[in-house]
C-alpha cells in the first residue's frame, strides 16, 4: 500500500512541478530573515537597522540595501545567492 501511495503521489502532484523562479525569488527579497547574510558585510548593527525598516515599511531588505546604496549590485548578487546561502555552491 505504501509504494502504491508513493507512486500514485508521484504520478499525480509531483511529476510536472518546476518552480516559479520570479516568485521564489520575490520570497527571497522580501524575507527578513536574509539580513543574517548581510551581518559579514554590512555589520550587525546595519542588518538589525535594515531588518526593523523592512518589517516596519512592508519593503524587501534588498530594496533597501539597495536604495542606501550600501552594497554593490554584484555584491547584492554574491550574497544573496541562495545556492550559496544553502552551501551548496562553491565559491
Amino acid at each position: 500500500m505504501l509504494m502504491n501511495a508513493a507512486r500514485t503521489l508521484r504520478a499525480h502532484c509531483i511529476e510536472g512541478i518546476t518552480a516559479n523562479e520570479a516568485v521564489c525569488q520575490g520570497y527571497v527579497d522580501f524575507s527578513i530573515g536574509i539580513v543574517t547574510a548581510l551581518n559579514p558585510l554590512l555589520g550587525y548593527d546595519t542588518a538589525t537597522e535594515l531588518a526593523k525598516e523592512a518589517l516596519a515599511s512592508g519593503r524587501g531588505v534588498v530594496e533597501l540595501v539597495r536604495e542606501k546604496d550600501l552594497l554593490s549590485e554584484e555584491q547584492i548578487m554574491s550574497v544573496m545567492d541562495p545556492a550559496k546561502m544553502a552551501g551548496s555552491k562553491r565559491e
